[in-house]
């Protein structure tokens, strides 16, 4: 038996004042949405990822920024959602180098 179930990735870029979140769906489209830093953007921020991608399997993937980044990994968490948190040294970007 096969996983039927589409899935979706949303990485997030963390900083003091705001969230950058940049959603990719399994038919390689995307969308991007910048949020404030708190729960009320955490909030917005999920509603906008699960009316964008219903029914999808989320994997959020954030960089580890300590205290900016804790409250919306915390806050995902609780909401039952899939959360990496990644050191940010390693990571490259595309384009970036």
């Amino acid at each position: 038996m096969t996983d039927q179930t589409s899935r979706a990735w949303i990485g997030i870029d963390v900083s003091k004042d705001k969230l950058d979140a940049c959603l990719l769906r399994e038919d390689d489209k995307t969308a991007n949405l910048i949020v404030e830093n708190n729960r009320k953007g955490f909030s917005k921020l999920l509603a906008w990822v699960k009316r964008n991608a219903p029914q999808a399997n989320l994997h959020f993937a954030l960089e580890a920024t300590g205290a900016y980044s804790t409250a919306v990994a915390e806050f995902l968490v609780e909401a039952d959602q899939f959360v990496s948190v990644l050191n940010p040294a390693p990571v490259k970007f595309a384009g970036m180098s």
